[in-house]
């Protein structure tokens, strides 16, 4: 029997869900994720680089956003995380600041995944929209 993935899991704070992989090296797996503990809400920029050859995706923190991920990382320090949109996991990677002990993240991160040109480009997109002048 297949289970079929869980539906707007990208849009609740409040449930679990089961999704599947969105890149190419994640397409065949499916992942079982707790609530969500931050949303774009929390995102005041993203943007789809290319560092080293390999396709990632930038961002910043609102000053809520920074304050709530800290507390995620501190809380998943060495753990993986998932980072969904449209109910796909773009990411799903280890949190390891370089420090061997947790230490705050400032508020920006990168996201280096393996992700094509467009899933990263599409990714930055749904973590953050620029507010039209």
């Amino acid at each position: 029997m297949q289970v079929p993935d869980t539906p707007n899991v990208s849009n609740t704070l409040g449930g679990d869900g089961l999704v599947s992989g969105v890149n190419a090296t994640a397409s065949r797996v499916r992942y079982v994720l707790g609530p969500a503990q931050l949303t774009s809400l929390s995102v005041s920029s993203a943007d789809s680089v290319q560092i080293n050859g390999r396709r990632a995706v930038n961002y910043g923190l609102t000053v809520h956003g920074e304050l709530l991920w800290d507390a995620v990382a501190r809380g998943n320090f060495h753990d993986d995380i998932a980072v969904v949109a449209n109910g796909k996991a773009y990411s799903v990677s280890i949190i390891e600041p370089s420090p061997k002990s947790y230490a705050p993240l400032g508020g920006l991160g990168e996201m280096s995944c393996g992700l094509f040109q467009s899933e990263a480009t599409a990714l930055a997109g749904q973590m953050w929209q620029p507010k039209k002048k």
